[in-house]
């Protein structure tokens, strides 16, 4: 595997996983040497991760609906998709036969997915195409008591090692695009600057540099005064900015 890409889906909107499955496949074909052969895996669970607590983490209500909706998007891109959700009334009611195709969203479904998603590689690398796969989870994630990131299955949890030897490691495809819909999902992906030295800062330090990188696409303004920072569990973020205009 070459590369691997986060994205954090912001909305869940049908034509946003188009527009990105759309220009993944453009950007795979536009480096591949032979015809791409494109392929995807797609997962969604509802469910709580194991002892969370239940008054703070609820189940959730559209992650199948996410993975339905990219494994249907997929389907008509590639020349093969599995999907590993389980659906609730409503999903069913939106995707009409979809259940009957999906298979569980747990470790060992994953890996009878790979394995089947293997042959399918193989056949096509025999056949002289360049196989490219889209690897989609949506769904919970947490950290643990010791830092350590996971993604939630029925079974258990999706760390970063079971993601990068039981699955990246496995995928008989040169470039797999992957996208994760999930808290804390840049520390189960997390694959560059693993060695990199970690610096403190303040949540002063962060708002001033946002601040700074805010204003810089303006430089008819200035700074007028000590910008104030919120936290949400995927990105820091500025809660105020006072600024001025320049005489």
């Amino acid at each position: 595997m070459i590369a691997s890409y986060q994205l954090r889906l912001p909305r869940r909107l049908p034509s946003l996983l188009a527009a990105v499955a759309i220009a993944t496949l453009l950007a795979s074909a536009g480096t591949a040497r032979a015809e791409t052969a494109l392929f995807s895996l797609s997962i969604g669970y509802n469910g709580t991760p194991a002892g969370a607590d239940a008054a703070s983490v609820r189940p959730l209500r559209y992650a199948d609906d996410d993975a339905a909706a990219f494994h249907q998007l997929a389907s008509g891109l590639s020349r093969r998709s599995r999907l590993l959700a389980i659906l609730d009334a409503d999903t069913q009611a939106r995707f009409p036969g979809l259940a009957a195709q999906a298979g569980v969203p747990s470790l060992e479904g994953i890996e009878r997915a790979v394995e089947a998603l293997n042959a399918d590689l193989a056949a096509a690398t025999r056949a002289g195409l360049e196989p490219v796969v889209m690897l989609f989870y949506s769904g919970h994630g947490k950290r643990g008591d010791d830092g350590d990131a996971s993604l939630t299955l029925l079974d258990g949890e999706l760390t970063q090692e079971v993601l990068y030897e039981r699955i990246l490691g496995r995928l008989q495809a040169r470039y797999v695009h992957l996208f994760v819909d999930a808290c804390h999902a840049e520390a189960v992906v997390h694959p560059r600057d693993a060695q990199a030295a970690v610096i403190d800062t303040s949540a002063a330090d962060v708002a001033t540099y946002l601040s700074r990188k805010t204003l810089a696409r303006f430089p008819q303004m200035e700074l007028a005064g000590r910008p104030e920072q919120t936290e949400s569990p995927f990105v820091n973020q500025l809660k105020s900015l006072p600024v001025r205009l320049n005489a």
